[in-house]
């Protein structure tokens, strides 16, 4: 994971998983901020979060068939070897994704909305 992947808002894994808060503009806020929340301990980084059924019902979205789930103009379909696939609106643009930051960075940029989590537990 490249610390330029990353986004305030963006969910990530230390200890447990995490939401990063701040401008990131650094590996070394990064660490701090993973710090202030006592995920992180020492030099230790945050480690992507595997994207996955868990996280996409987080998110909102609704299981329509085996593996498929959709919410609004997107669609996300989990083939038999768990490699995720993001569509959006009537298949016009497809991308493998594999991790929860990538993810959300992709609907950000293409709904301009920020994919959240409505009943947060982790805080």
């Amino acid at each position: 994971m490249k610390i330029k992947d990353l986004r305030t808002g963006n969910w990530v894994m230390g200890n447990k998983p995490f939401q990063l808060t701040g401008n990131l503009i650094a590996l070394y806020e990064a660490r701090e901020d993973a710090r202030k929340h006592n995920i992180l301990r020492g030099n230790q980084l945050p480690k992507p979060i595997i994207l996955n059924e868990e996280w996409l019902l987080k998110f909102g979205f609704e299981k329509i068939l085996e593996n498929n789930y959709v919410k609004d103009l997107i669609r996300v379909w989990i083939d038999p070897t768990n490699k995720i696939t993001f569509i959006f609106y009537d298949q016009k643009f497809r991308k493998e994704i594999k991790y929860v930051h990538t993810f959300q960075n992709v609907v950000y940029y293409l709904t301009d909305e920020e994919p959240t989590i409505e009943n947060n537990e982790e805080d």
